[in-house]
C-alpha cells in the first residue's frame, strides 16, 4: 500500500510537488482502479460460492430446511468463509484506495493554493525593494 507520508508538500520546493502531483495522482487512481477490480472479483467470487454452497446444502439435506437454514450451514462452509474473507480485505483495501486518491485530488489544491500564496509573497517583496529603491533615490 502507498503509504500516506507521501502526502506531504514540501513548501521549500513547490515547483517540484506541483510538476509531479498529476503522476503521483494518477498513480493513486490506477491502485484505486485496481483495488476496486479486486473488489468488484471478490465480491462476484462470493456470491458465487455461497450459491454452489447453498445448492449443495439443498440436495445433501436429509430434510426440507428453510431458506434461513440453509443460508446459516452455508455460512459455516469453509469455502464461504474463505470467500467472505477475501471479500472483506478487498472492501477494505478497495476503501483505503478510494481515500488515497481523494487526498491526493485534496492535495492538488493545496500545492496550487501554496504556490499562489508564494507567489503573491514574492511579488510583494519585490514591489518592496523596488519601491525602497526609489525612495532611496
Amino acid at each position: 500500500m502507498q503509504n500516506m507520508e507521501n502526502l506531504v508538500i514540501n513548501e521549500n520546493d513547490l515547483d517540484y510537488e506541483l510538476a509531479h502531483q498529476a503522476a503521483k495522482y494518477l498513480h493513486a487512481a490506477k491502485q484505486y482502479f485496481e483495488a476496486e477490480t479486486a473488489y468488484r472479483t471478490a465480491k462476484s467470487n462470493l456470491e458465487y460460492v455461497e450459491s454452489v454452497v447453498r445448492r449443495e446444502v439443498r440436495d445433501n439435506a436429509d430434510k426440507k430446511m428453510t431458506v434461513d437454514q440453509v443460508a446459516d450451514a452455508a455460512r459455516l462452509d469453509q469455502r464461504v468463509v474463505e470467500a467472505q474473507r477475501a471479500y472483506n480485505e478487498a472492501t477494505a483495501n478497495r476503501d483505503y484506495y478510494k481515500s488515497l486518491k481523494e487526498a491526493w485530488y485534496q492535495r492538488k489544491d493545496l500545492v496550487v493554493q501554496l504556490a499562489i500564496l508564494q507567489r503573491n509573497e514574492l511579488n510583494s517583496l519585490s514591489s518592496e525593494h523596488v519601491v525602497q529603491e526609489q525612495q532611496a533615490q
